[in-house]
C-alpha cells in the first residue's frame, strides 16, 4: 500500500554495526552495484536521531560501511547509486564528477526553512 518506494540496498549499517552482507539480501557478489568502484549514495540514521544523505565519489558499496560507522551513524542503507549520483544543498550541487542525466530524485525539505527557502 505504499504510495511512495525508493529502491535501496543492501544494507550498510544496522544498530550502530556493520551490517554490509549483500549476498543475505540476494544481492550476487561482483554485481556493478555493490563491488564496483563508483558514486555511492546512503540514506542513514545518526545516533543523535538525524538523518544523513551522503553522496560519496569513487568507491565500493562496502567502502561506504567504516565511514558511516565513523560518522556515528546507528542506521543506513545504500540508494541507488552511480555515475548519476548527486547531493544537492540550497539550490546548489556538493558533488558532481559525471554529466549523467538525473532521471529520479529524493527530495527532503526542512520545515523550518518555510516555503521561501526552498
Amino acid at each position: 500500500e505504499a504510495r511512495w518506494a525508493v529502491e535501496a540496498g543492501p544494507s550498510l549499517v544496522r544498530d550502530g554495526r556493520d551490517a554490509y552482507e549483500p549476498a543475505v539480501e540476494r544481492f550476487q557478489d561482483g554485481a556493478r552495484i555493490v563491488s564496483d568502484v563508483t558514486q555511492q549514495a546512503a540514506i542513514a540514521l545518526h545516533v543523535d536521531g538525524s538523518v544523513r544523505l551522503i553522496a560519496a565519489e569513487r568507491m565500493t558499496a562496502a567502502d561506504l560501511v567504516p565511514y558511516l560507522l565513523e560518522l556515528g551513524v546507528k542506521d543506513a542503507i545504500r540508494l541507488d547509486s552511480g555515475g548519476s549520483t548527486t547531493l544537492v544543498a540550497g539550490g546548489r550541487p556538493l558533488n558532481r564528477s559525471s554529466r549523467r542525466a538525473v532521471e529520479s530524485v529524493l527530495v527532503v525539505l526542512d520545515p523550518s526553512l518555510g516555503d521561501a527557502a526552498r
